[in-house]
């Protein structure tokens, strides 16, 4: 169910990295700010849901047609290769980085800076991690318990991800 949500999040990781897709930095705030800081700050642009996005249904086809290949046949929801299906992964993986806003505009309110955690560290790891839970829980209909695995595998492989980030200098 999250594989789709996490080969995306390591091509977004890339995306970063190599600065592509330029054109899509452009900042979900608009530069508005609330007591003179910004909204979500300038590291979240529209970049990262479109290519949470649109990754997550690209992966999610890809898998889908793997599986069908090599006779798996009984896939969860989220390798539907239907229209329907493909939309609602795009919706699925762009909570991944919209679950990420509220956390950060409370950050910019406390005056830490973009891709800093100080002391918010646990929520700059859940947070997109409870959206992608939140989405498998409402658009496919997964139960608790397989919300819970979710959730502790998201969180481990968000911690490696962000670890990751912060060697080759994306983060802080």
């Amino acid at each position: 169910m999250t594989l789709p949500v996490i080969l995306a999040g390591i091509c977004f990781i890339f995306i970063l990295k190599h600065r592509w897709f330029a054109f899509l930095r452009i900042p979900l705030d608009g530069g508005i700010t609330i007591r003179g800081r910004r909204m979500f700050g300038k590291n979240k642009t529209l970049l990262g849901p479109v290519a949470m996005a649109f990754g997550t249904a690209l992966f999610a086809f890809a898998l889908t047609k793997l599986f069908s290949r090599i006779g798996v046949s009984n896939l969860p929801a989220l390798y539907d290769a239907s229209l329907y299906g493909i939309l609602k992964s795009c919706v699925y993986g762009a909570l991944y980085s919209l679950f990420e806003l509220p956390n950060s505009f409370i950050k910019r309110q406390l005056d830490i800076r973009e891709g800093e955690s100080g002391k918010t560290r646990i929520f700059d790891i859940a947070d997109s991690v409870v959206g992608v839970c939140v989405g498998a829980y409402f658009l496919y209909g997964v139960s608790l318990s397989v919300v819970l695995v979710m959730g502790a595998i998201g969180i481990a492989v968000h911690t490696l991800t962000d670890m990751y980030m912060k060697s080759i200098g994306l983060k802080k």
